[in-house]
This record gives structure tokens, sequence and C-alpha cells, in this order.
């Protein structure tokens, strides 16, 4: 099992389209940053692993791109791939852009496996707009139980939970649906 883990806490993260990272299990974070994918991140093999790439301003998927956690045995079940622009310090999110064709995100089973977990991750606003562009990405192997796009509303400012304030975050929240 190889692990990569990487953090950046302060600027922008770029893999170009000639880099290839290959890991069972990639994790990749910029802090305050935006994470550009023009390459490949590979985490496939018998036993698919996992992705999970989080960009405080935002990840883009450029037209080159591509994020492969599939499973190559006969059987296995699909990998994981999460990728995350909801911030923790704040009540903002940066942009999730997966508008590029020819991007790919492919977390197949092997032959007669069950597909793999995606969750797009990201945030929305007071005005129900979602920081998301369109999906333009090819999203391949998913299982359809287990492909999640998530618009998330952080609520700041509250030293104190109320009944009152829960009563108007599921009104916000009804309003939504």
């Amino acid at each position: 099992n190889q692990e990569l883990s990487l953090r950046q806490r302060h600027g922008d993260i770029a893999i170009a389209a000639t880099d290839t990272i290959k890991a069972d299990q990639f994790n990749l974070t910029a802090d305050q940053g935006k994470v550009t994918i023009a390459g490949r991140i590979d985490a496939g093999s018998d036993a698919a692993g996992s992705v999970k790439i989080y960009g405080a301003d935002g990840i883009a998927l450029g037209s080159t791109g591509a994020i492969t956690a599939k499973s190559t045995a006969n059987g296995a079940k699909g990998g994981s791939v999460t990728l995350d622009t909801v911030h923790r310090q704040d009540a903002d999110s940066g942009l999730l852009d997966l508008s590029a064709s020819g991007a790919i995100i492919d977390v197949s089973g092997g032959s007669g496996g069950a597909g793999g977990d995606v969750h797009l991750r990201t945030g929305r606003d007071s005005n129900h707009a979602v920081a998301v562009s369109a999906i333009n990405t090819r999203i391949t192997g998913a299982d359809p139980n287990h492909a999640v796009l998530e618009a998330a509303r952080v609520y700041s400012g509250e030293s104190v939970i109320t009944n009152d304030a829960i009563q108007a975050w599921k009104a916000n929240t009804a309003e939504f649906m």
C-alpha cells in the first residue's frame, strides 16, 4: 500500500498535463489556494484506492486531467474520489470547476465488481447559489447510490446553538431543496 499525502498551507497547486501521480491512497490539500489538475492522478490497482482533494479556493479539472481509482481485479469494487472546496475556517467555498470536456473521473470496479464512490462537495450561499460549474467531466464507473454532489452551507458567527437557530437552518435547507 502506497499512501501519499501533500498539504500546502498557502498558494495554489498545479498538476501539469505531463505529470502523473501514482499512489494507492492520494490526499492533496491546499488550505488557502486552488488545485488545478491537468495531469493524471492514478490510484487504480487490483484493489482500487482513493483520491481525496481539498482546495479552499477551488478545484479545476482541466481537459487533459484524469483521476482514476478503479479496480483491475475480477469482482473487486471500484475506488473512491472526493473533491471538496468548502472552507474549514469560515462560511465560504471555492468553485468546483468540472466544466472542461475531456476530463475524466474513473472509479470503475473490476469485471463483475461494484462501481465506486464519487463525492463532490462544494458550498452554497444564502441565495442558494451552488459553487459548481457545469459538469462536463466524464464520470465513469460510479455506483449510482454512491455518487453525490453535496451543496453544503456553513453557518458562521454562532457561539451558542439555540432551538431558534436550528429551526432557521432547517427552514433555509427546506427552501433550498
